[in-house]
């Protein structure tokens, strides 16, 4: 799949990549996971596809607002691969590369980061 438009992924939906599947987010393309709480959202299985990010990650708050520092884990990488980074991140989130070879292993958003962490 080349996106080059807009896929709109909705609260617990998943868009699996498995196989020789391979989906580019070109420069125009925007991922738009759809956040209800922090266990509710859509994310992107990446299992053994390959998902090539570029243009947009713009997640879209439907319910309230997650607190500060909220990590929502939207690539889960159960071997598969994440290539390329977004080329801009809105709705006041981050994009966190930092765990694309942790245990279990996932690329995420981190909402309104800030140099404080709040309480769970």
């Amino acid at each position: 799949v080349t996106n080059d438009g807009t896929v709109k992924i909705g609260p617990r939906a998943l868009y699996l990549l498995e196989g020789a599947t391979a989906f580019s987010n070109k420069k125009d393309g925007a991922i738009e996971p759809q956040i209800a709480s922090k266990a509710s959202y859509g994310q992107f299985a990446v299992n053994s596809g390959k998902l090539t990010a570029g243009g947009g990650l713009l997640p879209g708050l439907i319910g309230a607002r997650p607190a500060a520092n909220s990590e929502f884990r939207l690539f889960l990488l159960s071997g598969g691969t994440f290539a390329g980074s977004f080329a801009h991140v809105g709705s006041r989130f981050t994009a966190d590369y930092s765990h694309e070879s942790a245990s279990p292993a996932f690329v995420g958003a981190i909402y309104d980061k800030s140099g404080k962490k709040t309480k769970a």
